[in-house]
């Protein structure tokens, strides 16, 4: 996979558009008020949510390079609500931008981030991970969905 479309780089690429987005193309405003700072909340949420996985990830000694080798498979804690927090938390953040922002406009990126990683980063992992861990990975897939 090319760097520039790393998930963590993804996703600051689409905060980015989403603000451009917000100023020169904001379309409707759909979200105002003190609905807006709800937004906030999920930010913040969603980027504990994926801070606190990648530390796991870290602690546990596995591999948090979403393009390099799987090295521990990791499917405890919120691992057992979600086969990708990380990306999960991404996606809330963004989610919460938007609220934050108002504007129809500035949801295409998020779209656009959640089609990307679930079309072709998770897809991507999941291949691997199948490759790495076998049955042990594919009854996980069974009993654990791919969002929540």
């Amino acid at each position: 996979m090319v760097v520039m479309f790393l998930p963590p780089i993804l996703f600051f690429e689409a905060l980015m558009a989403m603000v451009i987005i917000h100023k020169f193309w904001p379309l409707a405003k759909w979200v105002s008020g003190p609905y807006r700072w709800v937004g906030l909340a999920l930010i913040m949420i969603g980027l504990v949510l994926t801070m606190g996985q990648a530390g796991r990830f870290r602690r546990h000694g596995a591999n948090v390079r979403s393009h390099k080798a799987p090295t521990r498979f990791i499917h405890d804690g919120v691992y057992k609500y979600s086969r990708n927090p990380m990306y999960l938390g991404f996606l809330l953040a963004l989610l919460g931008a938007w609220l934050f922002l108002g504007s129809a406009g500035a949801l295409i990126p998020v779209v656009v981030f959640g089609l990307v990683m679930n079309f072709t980063w998770i897809t991507y992992e999941e291949a691997y991970m199948r490759a790495t861990f076998g049955d042990e990975y594919r009854a996980y897939c069974q009993r654990v969905r791919r969002w929540v």
